[in-house]
């Protein structure tokens, strides 16, 4: 079995994805860099399968 995640920010007051405007553009996270060091601290047992992906195991 495997989860896909998608990490986005929510516009402010929306609290569901069904909320979110159909014309919304999300603002970016981050740098990629970032992102994946904070996946990676908080889920230490992530590791990189593919450069673009991270796979956590168990």
């Amino acid at each position: 079995m495997s989860w896909d995640v998608l990490l986005f920010r929510l516009p402010d007051g929306v609290a569901s994805g069904h909320e979110i405007p159909a014309d919304q553009t999300p603002d970016p996270l981050g740098r990629r860099h970032d992102i994946l060091a904070a996946v990676t601290q908080a889920v230490p047992e992530a590791s990189v399968s593919v450069m673009s992906d991270r796979r956590i195991s168990g």
